[in-house]
């Protein structure tokens, strides 16, 4: 499956206020989208940025950057975002993005929105969202929000997250360091429990075919593919701590092993593992529920938060 993602970024004249530290909005949003979303979303095989803000029809055309070229992305936010002006056209924005993500026929689409207010110019915000998440679309929308927001923001972003499955950020509402920026952003750059089974059941089960075609069998070397940034046991212990650890328990022997070396890697990392996900080829009811019991116990006491297994061939998990 082809992934298509589009960076919506907010220019009205609010976006030219300053932050904490006498950071301007407008420039904390290019920080963040060259340093941190760019990199995060370089395996796309399209990305797409569009500009709205200006009068309330003012929805720039869409720059289309195939295979994800960083620099030509990066080069048009340093050099090819205007002044900030005028007001905030929200709904149009999404709905504009929605019409071109939806011309991609079985592609996973997601919006980066980043702004600092609310729908300035009479739109439905709520039909925008309720369009992203309509049948035959599944687009989500991300929004990163700059700056404090009025409650009337806080009503649009949080309905437009929820209706379409994605993440809502703050940024900058007290502090602009490099430290208080990562800690917001880590909520949305963090490969988690649901968004990694998301992408399991979406694209690796739902083109098993595909993938099996260029030597692709197995959840580990569908990790391996993607780059994903978990831990894996056995094998893919990773460069550094991430929030989820995937363990493979496919036999009581091979598996026990795992699992042991599942608590001395949580340990390790000193309780940046928060979530493990046991991947496994059947489930006994009477035997694994309580076979399991003792291993969710100690995981729990050294700082895991959720424990979880997933069935091969099948969607969604269970939690433990």
């Amino acid at each position: 499956m082809i992934t298509v993602k589009e960076i919506l970024i907010d220019t009205s004249s609010s976006m030219g206020e300053t932050l904490p530290g006498n950071k301007i909005k407008m420039d904390l949003a290019k920080e963040i989208l060259i340093d941190k979303i760019l990199p995060y979303i370089s395996s796309a095989d399209k990305v797409g940025i569009r500009l709205f803000g200006g009068s309330c029809n003012m929805v720039g055309g869409l720059q289309n950057i195939p295979n994800a070229n960083f620099k030509k992305l990066k080069d048009f936010i340093l050099n090819d975002i205007p002044a900030p002006r005028g007001s905030t056209p929200l709904a149009l924005a999404i709905t504009t993005a929605v019409d071109n993500l939806k011309l991609e026929p079985n592609a996973e689409r997601e919006i980066y929105l980043v702004t600092d207010g609310e729908e300035t110019c009479g739109g439905n915000v709520k039909d925008a969202a309720d369009y992203a998440a309509s049948n035959g679309i599944s687009c989500k929308i991300h929004i990163i929000s700059i700056g404090v927001i009025t409650e009337e923001a806080i009503k649009q972003f949080e309905y437009i997250t929820a209706r379409t499955g994605g993440k809502n950020i703050s940024i900058g509402t007290k502090s602009t360091s490099k430290a208080s920026i990562d800690k917001e952003l880590s909520f949305l750059l963090e490969t988690n429990l649901d968004n990694f089974c998301d992408t399991i059941d979406r694209e690796f089960i739902d083109n098993n075919g595909h993938y099996r075609n260029i030597e692709i069998r197995s959840i580990r070397d569908f990790v391996q593919y993607k780059n994903s940034e978990v831990n894996f046991i056995p094998g893919i212990n990773g460069a550094t701590c991430q929030k989820l650890l995937i363990v493979e328990f496919y036999n009581e022997d091979s598996g026990l092993t795992n699992l042991i070396e599942a608590l001395q890697h949580v340990e390790a990392c000193e309780l940046k593992n928060k979530e493990v996900l046991i991947l496994m080829n059947k489930w006994d009811t009477d035997y694994y529920s309580h076979y399991f019991k003792s291993w969710v116990k100690q995981f729990k006491t050294k700082g895991v938060e959720k424990v979880c297994m997933k069935l091969d061939g099948f969607k969604s998990y269970k939690e433990l």
